[in-house]
């Protein structure tokens, strides 16, 4: 996994990013932007649907979010994330899990894994960079 590109975020994004990541911190759940908000990030470009990630709970995180950006945020259930809906953002957030199929064509069963296992699981495009919000460093 490379750690050498340094991040930015775009203003509109910092402002509630920023007291994301420093509850987070304060909570000891590592947090983390992934996939196609990431390499926008990266290529400069603006992007106002974001995917988080954290390991641990993210319901706390979402509720700040949906506080933050004067939203509300949505529950879905059995996979364990939550959607936070803003005039200007669409805000996902996910538990970092692992994935197994008791059957073909099922739906997962998803249980609580490290950041790299999740990131594992998904597809080797865009979909796999992550960018740590919460000052920790991997």
């Amino acid at each position: 996994m490379s750690r050498s590109k340094v991040v930015a975020l775009p203003p509109a994004a910092r402002k509630f990013l920023e007291p994301l990541a420093r509850r987070a911190r304060e909570s000891g759940l590592p947090l983390y932007a992934v996939g196609g908000c990431v390499r926008d990030w990266l290529l400069k470009r603006a992007t106002y649907d974001l995917d988080l990630v954290c390991e641990g709970d993210p319901a706390p995180l979402a509720a700040l979010c949906a506080e933050l950006l004067g939203g509300r945020a949505e529950s879905f259930g059995q996979f364990g994330t939550l959607r936070v809906l803003s005039p200007g953002f669409r805000v996902d957030f996910a538990r970092s899990r692992r994935e197994s199929y008791p059957e073909p064509a099922s739906l997962p069963v998803v249980e609580p894994a490290p950041l790299l296992e999740d990131l594992r699981r998904r597809d080797f495009t865009v979909n796999a960079m992550a960018a740590a919000l919460d000052g920790s460093a991997r």
